[in-house]
């Protein structure tokens, strides 16, 4: 695993808000001096974003199956039969039933997060366009000046 893949997989396991926060201000910082740079790097940065936004997913899809079977053991153990409510009202306090929407929450709330990120590359890369283009146009109205 190179050094960029583990530090995006820590970054990704300790992503909460302080941290989403502090992406968001590194990842969409746009200097007019650095436009070309930043056009350089920003595919880049997308697609490994994207990647992680993909695990956030897939970690969202086995938590989804970890619940489901935690729900179904609970509900094969329950011995009586129980109106919908009651048995809702059971399951919902078991404690692997617990855990497990308590798992799925953290992987939708990650999830969530590396999607804001990935929108909000999504738009820097759409406002370097526009900064690189009116560069452009400035640069060959001074030409022609």
């Amino acid at each position: 695993m190179s050094n960029k893949s583990s530090l995006l997989l820590t970054a990704y396991k300790s992503l909460d808000w302080d941290t989403y926060i502090d992406l968001c201000d590194a990842l969409t910082s746009v200097h007019k001096d650095s436009i070309d740079l930043n056009l350089q790097i920003q595919s880049g940065l997308y697609s490994h974003y994207s990647g992680l936004l993909a695990l956030a997913r897939l970690e969202v899809d086995k938590s989804e199956t970890i619940l489901e079977g935690a729900t179904s053991e609970a509900i094969n153990s329950l011995s009586e039969k129980l109106t919908a409510k009651k048995m809702d009202a059971v399951i919902g306090v078991n404690p692997k039933v617990v855990e497990a929407k308590n798992s799925l929450h953290e992987a939708n709330y990650r999830y969530n997060l590396l999607h804001g990120l990935v929108k909000a590359l999504d738009q820097k890369k759409d406002c370097l366009i526009q900064m690189s283009s009116n560069h452009r146009a400035e640069m060959n109205l001074v030409a022609k000046g």
